[in-house]
């Protein structure tokens, strides 16, 4: 499905996410949101769109680059000079009023947002450009009910990324559903696997880390983990990283910082990848990059867990650690083949911006371009 024009012209759109870091995401950082925006500016410009990505100075992309000068909270020279506890958000609202007032100036179609929600939600408010917003967040904090209180301005049209996502607010107006996509070309598939099994993320008490290791130790299974751990994290001897997670670490059961380049190879000479979440996720990109590498999934049923893994098909979802380990020793039943088509037909990029075109046109054909 596509759709190139608006009242005769090529499609103008805007795309952005936080700027407190630069796309892609620097090494050692992890923020898939912004990667996510990235990716979509890119394959807009492929298609052939009329595509400004704001992001901070530093940032690269293939569509039009427009900064406004302004550095990356996460740089020195920033953050040093505003430290406050609400100098991040002050920084980014300054972000959003710059790239609306830019947007309207230049008669941009729609605006496609990627941060917090009310971030963005009282400027698109304000503004004849539509703006599609996608929630990448969890809605379970208080704080997200404001967004009930937008339900009266048509041109702001809400995204979640599952079904799942949205019961914690059922009553919030969503324009669409819209899974998140990966660009396969850079995940290779390997039909073989190895024996390791593999965990990956940061190394949070939500994403459940420690709960994969005591399964780990319990069936006596070599697990490799690819984690990010907070700096803040290391040198606090009361942080779940060194109360839960590192005395837990031994010859079998391993955890490095993967790089993004060698993940292709860390998830594809696995033989299945266990997540054993401990909160509500409202997407789990590993889940896809893994099964994009041939290997099968095995993850407790919490958030979008079974919207993203095909039970039987592509893995297991279960209910608790019994289930988990009577799933791991069945494992030989998935085909990895089976894994790849899975997020070949439903998690790739190109179908994901599919997805979104069709949403940007219905939102704009409901406001009415203006635009000549």
């Amino acid at each position: 499905m596509t759709f190139y024009k608006v009242n005769g012209k090529k499609m103008k759109i805007g795309i952005a996410c936080t700027n407190a870091i630069t796309v892609p995401v620097p090494e050692n950082e992890v923020y898939a949101n912004q990667e996510i925006t990235g990716w979509i500016a890119d394959e807009l410009v492929r298609r052939g769109y009329d595509v400004t990505l704001f992001a901070p100075l530093g940032s690269r992309t293939k569509a039009k680059l427009v900064t406004f000068d302004m550095l990356p909270f996460s740089d020195p020279e920033v953050y040093e000079r505003f430290r406050g506890d609400c100098s991040f958000l002050d920084y980014e609202q300054l972000f959003m009023a710059k790239i609306y007032k830019y947007a309207e100036d230049n008669r941009f179609d729609i605006l496609h947002m990627h941060l917090r929600p009310l971030s963005v939600v009282s400027f698109a408010a304000l503004s004849s450009v539509p703006t599609l917003q996608t929630i990448h967040d969890p809605l379970d904090f208080p704080y997200f009910r404001m967004l009930e209180l937008y339900r009266e301005f048509a041109q702001v049209g809400l995204v979640s990324i599952s079904k799942s996502q949205r019961k914690a607010l059922p009553q919030l107006r969503f324009f669409d559903n819209v899974y998140n996509g990966i660009d396969l070309s850079k995940w290779k598939f390997n039909g073989v696997g190895g024996e390791k099994f593999c965990w990956s993320g940061r190394v949070i008490r939500e994403k459940g880390t420690h709960r994969a290791m005591e399964i780990a130790h319990k069936m006596n299974l070599k697990l490799q983990m690819g984690g990010f751990i907070y700096e803040s994290d290391r040198h606090n001897e009361k942080s779940y990283w060194n109360c839960r997670v590192r005395p837990l670490l031994d010859d079998d059961i391993t955890l490095d910082y993967v790089p993004h380049q060698k993940l292709s190879d860390f998830y594809g000479n696995s033989r299945v990848f266990i997540n054993t979440l401990d909160w509500e996720e409202p997407f789990g990109l590993v889940m896809i990059e893994a099964m994009a590498c041939g290997t099968p999934v095995i993850a407790f049923n919490r958030g979008s867990v079974a919207e993203i893994v095909k039970d039987r098909v592509t893995g297991f979802v279960v209910e608790n650690e019994e289930e988990m380990m009577e799933a791991i020793k069945k494992i030989d039943l998935i085909k990895r083949e089976d894994c790849r088509k899975h997020v070949e037909d439903n998690f790739s990029v190109e179908k994901m911006m599919d997805n979104y075109l069709a949403a940007y046109e219905k939102l704009i054909s409901q406001n009415g371009n203006k635009r000549t």
